[in-house]
């Protein structure tokens, strides 16, 4: 099994399509171990992009990332880098095929929505530092966010019932959002493998 980080950059966060990205990672077969909600500092960006320091880009690279809230992810399954890259098209966007996420959803090179390891040499250091997210580690499981934006009840929860006031559940490590009612089909997936703090 091979491990791999993924991104979903700022522009697709703001766009609401986070979980849209990850429903077409699972549908590939990719296994979803750990995702992180956050906002890169530039300390950050600057330490996980170090590789591009010095290019033409890296500027605008690293006020991109920085820019706003980014959902990090590690997948896991057979040739997982490989099937990541495949899934997300290539880095024009313009250029992708239809039917992968940059294909699909992205017009320009600087923002195209997701960023994956593109090597087995760059997924073993796929280290968010401070995320505590590494292609080494094995992570807890975590709570999914659906593509409106809005969490996904605990597949515990009655379908039927929906509670008035549910608790946090945990995404992973200290990150918690809150449960919302949801009135549409029973979770499956990622989304039946909740678990409640």
């Amino acid at each position: 099994m091979e491990r791999t980080l993924v991104l979903v950059k700022p522009d697709a966060h703001a766009r609401g399509l986070t979980g849209e990205i990850i429903a077409r990672f699972e549908r590939k077969g990719l296994a979803l171990t750990a995702l992180k909600q956050m906002t890169v500092s530039r300390d950050l960006a600057e330490r996980h992009y170090a590789e591009h320091a010095g290019k033409p880009y890296y500027d605008g690279l690293i006020a991109f990332i920085t820019s706003g809230p980014l959902v990090a992810m590690m997948l896991e399954g057979e040739r997982a880098i490989d099937a990541a890259r495949q899934v997300i098209g290539a880095t024009d966007p313009l250029n992708a095929a239809t039917g992968s996420i940059r294909g699909d959803y992205a017009l320009a090179v600087r923002q195209n929505l997701v960023h994956g390891s593109d090597s087995p040499d760059s997924a073993a250091r796929a280290v968010l530092p401070g995320a505590g997210l590494s292609a080494r580690t094995r992570h807890a499981p975590y709570a999914a966010i659906s593509s409106d934006r809005r969490p996904e009840r605990s597949a515990a929860s009655s379908s039927s019932n929906p509670p008035s006031a549910s608790p946090p559940i945990r995404i992973w490590g200290n990150v918690t959002i809150p449960v919302c009612r949801e009135s549409s089909a029973r979770p499956s997936g990622s989304f039946a493998r909740l678990t409640s703090s």
